[in-house]
């Protein structure tokens, strides 16, 4: 089982989760920016009333996640996603014309001020907290940020932290 992982010195690790419903055509995201100490700097949770696809929700869990990073970061940051299909969306943004690219172009330019922006794959396992979030907006359709862990959320990162590779 894939497990989370504390970043490097001098990066920011932002770990997002997006779901969708067939049945509803609703969403919601979840998003975790966490330092190389593991300290949770910012989180969200987004609800969407009303979206067309999975890819979609995702994609606007990258964006919302790009929206939390506090202001004035010098860290690199590192952007983790269960999808692989946004990730390859992103790596090949240049060459392609799908639902997703006119947010893809708005995360473009929300990071060109950054030293360094990429985004990886990584197994649900590993994404957990960003879950969590993602949970609790569906649970109060609801959008939410939060600049410290909320009681929910504690027990979870700390396990992420303590059990950190």
């Amino acid at each position: 089982m894939m497990r989370w992982q504390l970043p490097e010195d001098g990066h920011l690790k932002i770990n997002v989760h997006g779901a969708f419903s067939h049945e509803s055509n609703m969403g919601v995201t979840g998003a975790v920016v966490r330092n190389s100490a593991g300290f949770l700097l910012m989180a969200s949770a987004g609800w969407l009333d009303s979206t067309g696809s999975a890819l979609l929700v995702e994609a606007e869990a990258l964006w919302d996640d790009i929206r939390i990073i506090p202001e004035g970061t010098t860290e690199h940051i590192m952007v983790e996603i269960d999808s692989q299909e946004l990730v390859t969306l992103w790596k090949n943004r240049g060459k392609h014309r799908s639902e997703i690219k006119v947010i893809l172009n708005d995360v473009e330019e929300m990071i060109s001020n950054f030293n360094s922006f990429q985004v990886l794959h990584i197994k649900r396992s590993a994404n957990f907290a960003a879950h969590l979030y993602a949970q609790h907006a569906s649970s109060f359709l609801a959008s939410f940020v939060w600049a410290e862990a909320p009681s929910f959320l504690q027990p979870c990162l700390q396990f992420d932290c303590n059990n950190a590779v």
